[in-house]
């Protein structure tokens, strides 16, 4: 068997800007092209991606300078004229501008509980949960142990994030702790807690193990 090519998309370095753009799902946009456009409009590298399990063909995607980015297949946003300084001839599936971070995005996750609720790690120490009905960042996850390569949402505990850094260590922690469910509306404000760990070194310098650079929850109970 092999796979039939859907579409082609482009995304470009305007997409990570952070007003967001208004889209309409089944209608195409158009973005002007001009000579003090041209470096916007240039292609940016894609670094991962996450389709929604909540909703068909919405995805979000990280890029190698730290855009992470909503998409839909349906909302197409194209160039007014093909400029051949940029290549910019594909359309682009993205909405809008979830968060903007420093360095390449490593991991991107959508909860599998939380229609609203995205992760993304990059370039440092720290795990965002991002809420795509906002901007401000609802949750971060520091872990203290170097830069985080994967992250993921548990696929059978709603509250659950599990995580893997540069020093060999697996993390996981619990959004609210005990005190209920995560973005339940009686929930109060609370601080994440690490639940578990394994492996990984106490300083940089002196660490033996190799980095995760993939995390996968057991599908099966």
């Amino acid at each position: 068997e092999y796979l039939d090519l859907f579409n082609s998309f482009q995304i470009r370095i305007s997409d990570q800007m952070a007003p967001s753009m208004p889209v309409h799902v089944g209608h195409q946009g158009v973005r002007k092209s001009s000579v003090s456009t041209i470096h916007s409009e240039r292609s940016v590298s894609l670094t991962t991606a996450a389709l929604s399990p909540h909703q068909l063909g919405k995805f979000v995607v990280g890029t190698d300078s730290g855009g992470v980015l909503l998409c839909n297949l349906e909302a197409q946003v194209i160039p007014e004229t093909v400029d051949p300084r940029t290549n910019s001839r594909y359309p682009s599936p993205v909405e809008f501008s979830l968060a903007r971070q420093i360095g390449p995005i490593n991991s991107v996750d959508w909860s599998k509980f939380h229609r609203n609720l995205i992760l993304s790690c990059g370039t440092g120490p720290t795990v965002y949960i991002h809420n795509t009905l906002q901007r401000d960042l609802s949750v971060t996850l520091d872990s203290g142990k170097g830069n985080v390569f994967t992250a993921q949402f548990s696929p059978h505990y709603p509250n659950l994030v599990g995580c893997g850094t540069e020093t060999g260590a697996i993390m996981f922690y619990n959004l609210v702790g005990s005190h209920g469910q995560f973005g339940a509306a009686d929930s109060p404000d609370v601080t994440p807690t690490l639940v578990a760990t394994t492996g990984g070194t106490e300083e940089l310098a002196e660490r033996d193990q190799a980095p995760i650079l993939s995390l996968a929850f057991n599908t099966q109970k």
